[in-house]
């Protein structure tokens, strides 16, 4: 980093809203408060002469000006929805890969954290905290500015709410940042390390930046501190967590461009594509229906997994499970695993999804918001073309979960 002090005249540079600074052919790191004097130039940068004594805060565009305590507890989370801000985090990954230019083989891994067993040796640990790692684009300075604004439109047309960090700081204490990104000021492209702690007393000005040389680009999340009641309701078992999140993902999952998704319990990784294509993918169906003009694709699964009991159907919103219910509730003779063509036992489950749920979805992800005719003619809607369960259909109703 340079060390400003040691300057002995002002020098003429370029800075942008977050610190970035570009010094006569000299990267550099302004030590997060130096004070400027100079004209504006564009909305993002100024021109500016550096005095080596004064001080002063970079201006931040978008800075969150919300009441952070009160909004999270105005944010709903259901208890048995506990994974949510997990899956919260890891969609953010996906999405970071997906705005990725680098020519590279991405990743994300989800570690588990876990309390000490103390005296309960045989037991496994409760969760409390997850670390999530993607070589995605990271918290440049355009997605540093949406995660300061609240009820950002940066991911709008991905379905994104601008909400889902405040589900982070409901089922957790803190969240820790640290991100590696590469910047392009003026055609010349550098490295730079953002790093902040979001918590009740989060302000982004205190964020950390400064030039990371040679490291790799990649973002780290920590969700540290799983609240009650969340952590009680969290599976502890990795299998089953695994489950969970292929369920969650199964339509990010099945896409070929996909990235490796790996979880690291204890260290011992399992691969979420490998479940996906062992216990998902061999069976795998899909058809389309139509109510009032409105298009749904219906994808069946037969689960091959030990930890996979009950048959399900669960309602998706932008390639990401939203609501679900148990099929033996609707269909007889569900309360039980079925056997498949092969002698291997399986559950059934059924995701459907469609531009009408994409407009419905509350802003948490939570539940839909229709109207109850709308609501009235998916409960008597059968959808025929399924051969798993025959005329017996799989959209059967909303059944708030």
């Amino acid at each position: 980093m340079l060390d400003l002090m040691s300057l002995q005249a002002p020098i003429s540079a370029r800075v942008n809203r977050y610190g970035h600074s570009k010094i006569e052919g000299n990267l550099a790191t302004f030590s997060n408060y130096s004070k400027i004097e100079g004209e504006l130039l564009q909305p993002d940068e100024v021109v500016l002469r550096v005095s080596i004594v004064d001080q002063i805060k970079p201006t931040q565009a978008g800075m969150l000006r919300t009441n952070l305590r009160n909004q999270i507890r105005q944010t709903p989370l259901p208890k048995w929805k506990s994974l949510l801000p997990l899956f919260e985090a890891v969609m953010n990954s996906f999405q970071a890969i997906q705005d990725s230019t680098a020519d590279r083989d991405h990743r994300i891994t989800i570690e588990i954290e876990r309390e000490d067993p103390g005296l309960f040796q045989d037991e496994t640990p409760a969760v409390k905290g997850f670390v999530i790692t993607d070589t995605g684009i990271g918290f440049d300075d355009d997605n540093f500015e949406s995660f300061n604004t609240a009820y950002s439109d940066h991911k709008y047309d991905r379905g994104g709410k601008g909400l889902g960090r405040f589900m982070w700081l409901k089922a957790f204490d803190r969240v820790h940042v640290t991100s590696v990104f590469q910047a392009n000021d003026g055609g010349e492209l550098s490295r730079w390390k953002r790093a902040f702690t979001f918590d009740f007393e989060y302000d982004p000005e205190f964020a950390s930046l400064a030039e990371a040389g040679s490291l790799k680009v990649q973002t780290v999340v920590r969700l540290e501190n799983f609240k009650r009641p969340y952590s009680e309701e969290c599976p502890r078992d990795v299998d089953q967590l695994a489950l969970r999140l292929a369920e969650h993902f199964i339509l990010v999952l099945m896409n070929q461009d996909c990235p490796s998704v790996d979880i690291i319990d204890r260290g011992t990784k399992t691969s979420l594509n490998k479940v996906y294509r062992d216990h998902f993918e061999k069976y795998a169906s899909d058809s389309s229906f139509t109510i009032r003009d409105r298009t749904f694709t219906i994808h069946g699964f037969r689960l091959t997994a030990p930890r996979a009991t009950k048959h399900k159907l669960i309602y998706a919103a932008n390639s990401r499970g939203v609501l679900s219910e148990m099929l033996d509730k609707f269909v007889p003779n569900l309360s039980s695993k079925l056997q498949n063509v092969d002698g291997k036992s399986f559950a059934y489950l059924a995701v459907v999804q469609g531009d009408y749920l994409n407009d419905k979805v509350n802003n948490f992800r939570t539940d839909f918001g229709m109207s109850e005719d709308t609501e009235e003619e998916l409960l008597r809607y059968r959808h025929k073309g399924d051969s798993t369960f025959g005329n017996q259909g799989c959209l059967n109703r909303f059944h708030r979960t």
